[in-house]
């Protein structure tokens, strides 16, 4: 009988030993998944940061880009008035010549 009891506390322990031995398994891929999920969220944290800061770069650039679309615009229609101004002018010219012309025919 008390073989029997003895061997049934031996199986108690080794069951014992075996719980703590999952339970310890199971916290160390616990903790290997964790360490695992704070590497990937520091990654993926640091590729935010890298983006946001792309993101305000090319925001800037494109408001540099925008200005210098503006002030282009405004020299192209400046250089269109300065055409059209030319050009009235070489009209005006041109209208005086054939004026004098037709002046000399009738002379």
């Amino acid at each position: 009988m008390l073989e029997r009891i003895d061997k049934i506390n031996k199986n108690k322990g080794i069951e014992a030993i075996k719980k703590c031995e999952n339970i310890s398994s199971q916290v160390d891929v616990k903790n290997a998944r964790l360490k695992n999920e704070r590497y990937s969220n520091a990654t993926y944290q640091a590729q935010i940061d890298k983006m946001e800061t792309d993101i305000i770069k090319i925001r800037k650039e494109i408001n540099q880009k925008q200005i210098e679309s503006e002030k282009l615009s405004k020299y192209v229609e400046l250089e269109r008035i300065n055409e059209n101004a030319i050009k009235e002018r070489v009209n005006q010219i041109h209208s005086k010549a054939k004026k004098v012309e037709r002046v000399r025919i009738y002379l």
